[in-house]
């Protein structure tokens, strides 16, 4: 089997632009919307890794079952790959975690157990790929996946919000190869293969211990 550990830190800077000390009544504001400079590190080595925005739902975006039966349709499906991003709800700024295992109909199937300690306790399973995969509550959550050769499996945990540090430690049975970080957009979705953090560490299947920094800076837009 092959375990990572990947340290989650999500931390939060404040930053409003274009405020004025006397606001009147009658003006109105946009919502606010998020930028955020995220890090991936591995010993010296740092990658930027920013959110994945969309103007949806993390539960939207996953669209579990439509069109694709009893799989994800994010569009980011990789056969035998583990994706996993960091999205942001550019309408609410909702941070969730979406983990994507494997692709549909692609002629295998597989097992990964992935363990979620100290999550705040804010966390929630938003989506679950199939009913009773995950259990627990936050702070520690387990996802026990198992799929066919049909279908993809993973999910969604929602309510990490800004502030926390927990880890994500993945043990991979079958059915995984290769594992990726993405950011960016749905039309430009930018990827980081873990084997290109650590050169070599991948290959052996030791141990990878990864540091994400998150920071969220909320605008405010008048």
């Amino acid at each position: 089997m092959i375990r990572y550990i990947i340290f989650v830190s999500l931390l939060t800077l404040f930053q409003l632009t274009g405020f004025s000390n006397s606001i009147s009544k009658s003006e109105t504001r946009t919502p606010p919307f998020a930028m955020c400079d995220c890090t991936v590190s591995q010993g010296g080595i740092i990658y930027d890794f920013p959110f994945f925005s969309t103007s949806e739902s993390a539960s939207e975006f996953y669209a579990y079952g439509a069109p694709i039966g009893a799989s994800s349709n994010t569009g980011l499906e990789t056969s035998n790959g583990m994706i996993m991003l960091l999205h942001e709800d550019l309408l609410t700024n909702e941070t969730s975690l979406v983990i994507v295992l494997d692709a549909p109909s692609d002629g295998s199937g597989g097992d990964v157990e992935i363990t979620f300690n100290c999550l705040p306790l804010t966390a929630f399973v938003d989506v679950a790929d199939d009913p009773g995969e995950f259990t627990g509550n936050a702070p520690n959550i387990v996802g026990d996946f198992f799929w066919a050769s049909c279908c993809t499996d993973g999910g969604v945990i929602g309510g990490i919000g800004c502030g926390n540090t927990f880890t994500i430690n993945p043990d991979i049975g079958s059915g995984i190869d290769e594992f990726t970080l993405v950011s960016g957009t749905p039309e430009f979705p930018e990827y980081i293969n873990l084997a290109e953090i650590v050169e070599g560490l991948y290959a052996v299947k030791s141990r990878l211990s990864l540091t994400l920094i998150l920071k969220m800076r909320p605008v405010l837009k008048v």
